[in-house]
């Protein structure tokens, strides 16, 4: 029904946002050279990864907080947008070696 087509618009706008974010993150902040989205689907799941080569961060002090300087804002955004859609994300980064966020939503077939 309508719900349903709704609820499938609004996941395939929220993922592109946050593919949106990750991007604008990594060309921003990461000094990056590579940038790579992979979208996979798996019934009843649709897994997103964006993958960069870029400098990195400290993940585990940026966490929770968002600075000053609004650094670590877009993390919090995407962490709200994948809750909202039930899903869960991971965000792994090493200095110098680079980020990799990966998002499971589940999905209705």
């Amino acid at each position: 029904g309508y719900s349903s087509a709704a609820s499938d618009v609004y996941k395939r706008q929220t993922l592109l946002r946050i593919i949106q974010e990750a991007c604008s993150n990594a060309i921003r902040h990461a000094d990056c050279s590579i940038i790579k989205v992979v979208l996979n689907y798996q019934p009843g799941t649709i897994i997103l990864s964006i993958e960069d080569d870029g400098k990195g961060f400290a993940y585990e002090e940026t966490e929770c907080s968002c600075k000053a300087d609004n650094s670590g804002f877009g993390l919090s955004m995407m962490k709200e947008r994948v809750y909202l859609l039930s899903g869960k994300i991971d965000i792994h980064s090493k200095i110098n070696v680079g980020t990799k966020i990966q998002v499971e939503v589940p999905i209705t077939e």
